[in-house]
């Protein structure tokens, strides 16, 4: 639903999970589900993940890839 919705806007999936996030300070978290979240801090470990697959190089090979149709490189985001 993410990726769909980051589209629909023409936001980064990436960038759209960033904003999604809940800031460091603003723990302990409360769901309005019942679930309560005491830590975390999660926008430095999205940033580590991203910088250890260079992103933007990732991004730019995987539009060339599908512009020869011959493969698709994909990439999945668990936050």
């Amino acid at each position: 639903m993410c990726d769909l919705t980051a589209k629909a806007i023409g936001v980064d999936v990436a960038e759209f999970r960033r904003k999604n996030l809940v800031p460091a300070p603003e723990f302990l978290h409360q769901t309005p589900v019942a679930f309560l979240y005491d830590s975390g801090n999660y926008e430095p470990a999205l940033d580590r993940a991203l910088q250890m697959i260079d992103y933007r190089k990732f991004r730019a090979d995987q539009e060339a890839a599908r512009k020869t149709g011959r493969r698709y490189l994909g990439i999945g985001f668990a936050t």
